[in-house]
C-alpha cells in the first residue's frame, strides 16, 4: 500500500468495522478534511476516489453501494474519479476545491477520467461521463460520450441514454455496466456491456479501466455469408493505454459462425 493511501482517520474497531461493511474491498475511507473517499483495500495499480458531492458532515466510511441505484437516485450520489496518479492525502482538500469548479453536480452518480500532475498539484478532465435518469427513471449516460484516449488507440463511445446498471455480489456493487440506449435497439437493456470495475482487493487491478467482449475473425474470410469469429475478452484504461497488464485482449476459447441469411445476421455456436 502506498503513502498516499495512509488512513485518513482513526481506524474503528474490528467489531464496529464487521457491522458496517461485509467486504473491506468494496469500502470507502474518508479522506481527512475532504468530502473525497477512497478505497479501504484498493488494489494492484488502483487510483480510485468518489467525490461525496453532499457536503453535510461526512460519514467516516461508506458502502460502494451507497454509492449507486438501478432505479432513482443512491443514497450519496456523487462522482467516481479514476485518477492518473494518485495523490497525498493532505493535498485532498486542496485537490477537491479544483474538482468541484471543473464538475458540477450530478444527477445521479457520474464518472470522470482525471489527469493529476503530481509536481504542480493541478488536475484535468481526460473525460467526463456525466449521467441522467430516463424516463424509466433508471441511470443513463447524459451525451454522446468519447472516452479519451492517447492519439492512435481506438476509443469507447457511449451514446446518448445508454442504459446503465449496477452489478453486484453478495449485496455489494462491484462494477457498474454501459449497455446501449433503448430508444435504437428493439431489445431491453440487460447487464452486458462495457463495465467499469470498481471494486478494490488484491484483484481489483481493472478498476479505472474499460472491459468488454469483442468478436474478431478467427480465419481468413473466404465464405462473407458465414464468418468464424473468436470471442475475445478486452480491458483498456484511457489513462494508460501503453500498461500491458491493464489493456489486453486475450481470447476466451468460445468462436462463432456470424451468419447472414434473409432474414438479417445470426450469431451460431461454432
Amino acid at each position: 500500500m502506498t503513502a498516499a493511501r495512509n488512513a485518513a482517520t482513526a481506524p474503528a474497531s474490528k467489531r464496529q468495522r464487521s457491522m458496517m461493511v461485509a467486504d473491506p474491498a468494496t469500502e470507502l475511507k474518508l479522506i481527512a478534511g475532504s468530502t473525497l473517499y477512497e478505497p479501504s483495500l484498493p488494489g494492484k495499480g488502483e487510483k480510485l476516489y468518489f467525490l461525496r458531492w453532499s457536503k453535510t458532515p461526512p460519514p467516516e466510511f461508506l458502502e460502494l453501494s451507497k454509492t449507486w441505484a438501478d432505479t432513482g437516485l443512491p443514497e450519496e450520489p456523487g462522482h467516481f474519479l479514476f485518477f492518473s496518479y494518485l495523490f497525498s492525502n493532505t493535498q485532498a482538500p486542496a485537490i477537491e476545491g479544483k474538482l468541484r469548479k471543473l464538475l458540477a453536480e450530478p444527477a445521479t452518480t457520474a464518472f470522470a477520467w482525471v489527469n493529476y500532475d503530481f509536481q504542480s498539484g493541478d488536475v484535468a478532465l481526460s473525460t467526463l461521463l456525466k449521467t441522467k435518469l430516463s424516463p424509466a427513471n433508471s441511470p443513463a449516460v447524459d451525451g454522446d460520450t468519447a472516452v479519451k484516449v492517447y492519439p492512435g488507440v481506438q476509443t469507447v463511445v457511449f451514446p446518448d441514454g445508454a442504459a446503465m446498471h449496477g452489478n453486484s455480489a453478495g449485496g455489494a456493487l462491484q462494477q457498474v455496466v454501459i449497455t446501449y440506449s433503448p430508444e435504437v435497439s428493439p431489445q431491453e437493456p440487460t447487464g452486458a456491456g462495457v463495465a467499469l470495475p470498481l471494486a478494490g482487493g488484491p484483484d481489483g487491478k481493472l478498476v479505472g479501466c474499460l472491459c468488454f467482449q469483442g468478436l474478431t475473425n478467427a480465419l481468413d474470410v473466404r465464405n462473407p455469408d458465414r464468418v468464424l469469429k473468436s470471442l475475445m475478452q478486452v480491458a483498456m484504461d484511457p489513462l494508460d493505454p501503453v500498461n500491458p497488464s491493464r489493456n489486453y485482449e486475450i481470447f476466451t476459447g468460445k468462436n462463432y459462425f456470424l451468419v447472414r441469411d434473409a432474414t438479417g445476421y445470426h450469431l451460431l455456436p461454432a
